[in-house]
């Protein structure tokens, strides 16, 4: 090996030692190593705050404030002293008429609605209306009130008279008590109704609710079962009960209900269920869809 060479090997040993100490000494600590920076991911809804927004398009849903509907376009919604009310426009059929359904404990004027049970009616004409009827109000004149209203309101909407009144449970007490109060629909279908209000001990927060309701107390005025009599005659009965509803008594309510519309000379009928208070079975479209077809006279 020439000198020249010698030097030059002399070099490259000596540039590889100063690259392995800079390698070793600038090399970062585990812990301080940085993972790779996150991907922005659009999700539905509004963008962030400035500068944190994805850059691609950002989906904003549409609420509309109704459940879920695929037949949406039918369905008109308002508000009638301070309640909402909705109706839900016939899905077919030769018009028919308009029915008003009388939510239970806890409900609104969505409840239930455009159900498979009520869409038996719709689809075979009926208009259907509800409103929030005051919630808890179990039947007092608020309550009375908002179903004349809705009564007109509804009409003028469908274009339909008002023929039948569908109501469950509690639902039961507001429809009975506007129809002591003079309504005459041509027709009543209740579904475990409660038509003693004394008699629902067993059904949680009523003691509490009807109080309020009744600023106090239990008027005689509004527990139907107290005033039966000025039950319209002309109007058609059915009434969907089981013996196995802990909650609201068959005895002392649907079958009460019966057994006075039955001795008293109206036209009532009835189908006996299974269950607790409220079960499924109770709401059958096919029983509610052949009743109605005796109230558009």
């Amino acid at each position: 090996m020439t000198a020249t060479d010698r030097i030059r090997a002399a070099l490259a040993i000596a540039v590889l030692g100063v690259l392995a100490w800079v390698f070793v000494s600038d090399k970062p600590k585990e812990a301080s190593v940085a993972g790779p920076a996150p991907t922005a991911v659009a999700t539905e809804g509004p963008a962030g705050p400035a500068g944190s927004a994805p850059s691609g398009p950002v989906a904003v849903p549409i609420t509309t404030g109704l459940p879920a509907n695929a037949d949406g376009e039918r369905t008109i919604m308002a508000r009638l002293n301070g309640q909402t009310v909705r109706i839900d426009l016939p899905t077919g059929g030769i018009p028919a008429g308009t029915a008003l359904w009388f939510h239970g404990q806890g409900g609104d004027a969505n409840g239930r609605m455009n159900s498979s049970w009520l869409n038996s009616i719709r689809a075979k004409g009926w208009a259907i209306a509800s409103s929030d009827y005051h919630r808890n109000a179990w039947g007092n004149a608020a309550a009375v009130q908002d179903t004349k209203e809705l009564m007109v309101w509804a009409q003028e909407k469908s274009g339909q008279p008002v023929r039948l009144f569908i109501a469950a449970s509690m639902g039961s007490t507001t429809s009975l008590n506007t129809l002591i109060d003079g309504a005459s629909p041509s027709c009543w279908y209740g579904v475990d109704p409660v038509v003693d209000l004394s008699a629902v001990g067993s059904v949680q927060n009523s003691a509490k609710q009807i109080a309020e309701a009744y600023a106090g107390a239990l008027l005689s005025s509004g527990n139907p079962a107290a005033h039966l009599a000025a039950l319209p005659k002309n109007t058609q009965y059915r009434i969907v009960a089981s013996p196995g509803d802990t909650m609201v008594p068959a005895a002392s309510n649907a079958n009460y209900l019966k057994a006075y519309l039955s001795t008293a000379g109206f036209s009532v009928s009835s189908m006996t269920v299974s269950g607790e208070h409220g079960d499924a079975s109770h709401f059958n479209g096919r029983d509610l869809a052949a009743f109605a077809v005796g109230c558009t006279a």
